[in-house]
């Protein structure tokens, strides 16, 4: 009788061994109490180049004050990544993933004031966020590596500040880093193996207006001394009546060239933070879905162009959308029979077909005519029978052309070209106008609503 207390003293103490051994941990979990022996985080903010970043002195990491506002899918998250690098963060382009032991570094042993595991220094609204192995929850502590390409999670970024970076030849596709080769590194100096892609070339400044270029894009310094149609989205366009000068699908050996600016005038999605599944047309011809050619760009798909006639079809689709109000730059290329298209220069799809079709009705920019129109501002449109950018669309998707510096020259082979400034021969813009495009060869109505601005 005297030895049983004695045992049930052992079994609790043993069992409560086990308990602070593993802590919170699941299958996939990490336990977060392995973080509090550790030395403290140093955290200090800094605002550099009007972005937000905490430095972590402790870790030597800079990281993304807040990141992603919406959570996504792990292929949505790296499109995400890949345009704020582009772009450039805080001045810097080299932002990635964070690997797990870099997201578990994070994790606080106690709730902050909004439920979650991490310092009140960061934004409370990245609950979960992508490593590049899986990814860490902030409300419960943990790791989790199963099952998760399916799963939706913020992107915060992190970028090293260690001077002792070494990088692996260039890549083509953003590739996380794939070995850390001692955690604290801020102490010792060890180094680190890392994957990145090389930094993108700094934007250019061109022409008088103050056109900025860039593989990102454009500024809205453009809005200042250029001139360009402005559409509400709800029945404003233009139109010109059929010609022979825009039978792009006639046959498949010659070349063509699609190309304009453009800028949303809205967020392209809903408000449950979902793609919003509308159109926004560039240019179409055609008066039924079945029998139609239509340039345009979809949340969905990216940068789109579709011909469908006698129940057969051409379908170009896939790669990046675009989801900001900034002005870009979007392109198709038909090249014999391959065709790519391209938003800021950079190839977002490719597809080889050898159908050729001839579709007769009038051609609409900015509207399809069973709707599908855009919203937002366009310039410098134009088609060409050409190569123009000296394009080479491949299935590979790694081509790339030049921006062109409007506003764009007309030369032999330029069949429509409008850079919105053309002399308005009856009504007045927004009113009904109409005019002759740059080429000379084209009446050009504007409907409903449709206006130029500067």
């Amino acid at each position: 009788m005297k030895k049983f207390p004695l045992l049930l003293v052992l079994f609790f103490f043993v069992s409560g061994c086990i308990f602070l051994v593993s802590g919170c941990n699941d299958k996939d979990g990490s336990d977060i109490s392995k973080y509090e022996s550790r030395e403290q985080h140093r955290y200090e903010e800094k605002i550099i180049d009007g972005d937000s970043v905490i430095i972590n002195l402790t870790t030597g990491l800079m990281w993304h004050q807040s990141g992603t506002r919406k959570h996504m899918k792990l292929k949505n998250a790296m499109k995400w990544l890949e345009k704020l690098r582009k772009k450039g963060y805080a001045g810097y382009h080299d932002w990635t993933f964070p690997t797990m032991e870099e997201a578990e570094s994070l994790f606080e042993s106690s709730k902050n004031s909004s439920g979650l595991y991490i310092a009140p220094v960061f934004s409370n609204r990245q609950r979960f966020i992508w490593t590049n192995t899986g990814y860490v929850s902030f409300l419960i502590g943990r790791k989790h590596t199963e099952k998760f390409v399916n799963q939706s999670n913020f992107v915060r970024p992190v970028r090293l500040i260690n001077k002792k970076l070494n990088a692996l030849p260039s890549q083509k596709t953003i590739l996380p880093r794939i070995l850390l080769v001692d955690d604290d590194f801020h102490n010792n100096g060890a180094e680190f193996i890392i994957e990145l892609p090389p930094p993108p070339p700094k934007p250019v400044t061109t022409n008088a207006n103050r056109i900025i270029f860039g593989v990102a894009g454009i500024s809205n310094d453009n809005d200042n001394g250029v001139t360009s149609y402005l559409f509400d989205g709800i029945d404003d366009y233009l139109e010109t009546p059929d010609s022979v000068d825009w039978d792009v699908f006639g046959n498949n050996t010659d070349n063509w060239t699609m190309s304009l600016f453009v800028k949303w005038s809205g967020d392209q999605f809903d408000r449950r933070g979902k793609k919003s599944s509308f159109s926004n047309t560039f240019f179409a011809q055609g008066g039924k879905h079945s029998c139609r050619f239509q340039f345009y760009h979809n949340p969905i798909n990216g940068i789109c162009l579709v011909l469908k006639a006698g129940g057969n079809s051409i379908v170009l689709n896939g790669g990046d959308f675009v989801s900001d109000t900034n002005w870009h730059h979007v392109a198709v290329t038909k090249i014999a029979d391959e065709y790519g298209s391209y938003i800021d220069g950079i190839q977002t799809a490719y597809v080889q077909n050898t159908s050729t079709y001839t579709i007769s009705a009038p051609l609409q920019i900015g509207k399809m005519f069973v709707g599908d129109l855009f919203q937002g501002n366009m310039y410098d449109m134009f088609i060409e029978q050409s190569n123009v950018f000296s394009a080479a669309p491949n299935v590979e998707v790694t081509d790339t052309i030049t921006v062109p510096t409007p506003p764009y020259t007309k030369n032999a082979n330029t069949k429509l070209l409008i850079h919105c400034d053309e002399t308005i021969t009856s009504g007045t813009t927004g009113s009904g106008a109409v005019f002759i495009d740059s080429t000379g060869n084209h009446i050009v109505t504007e409907n409903a609503n449709a206006i130029r601005v500067r």
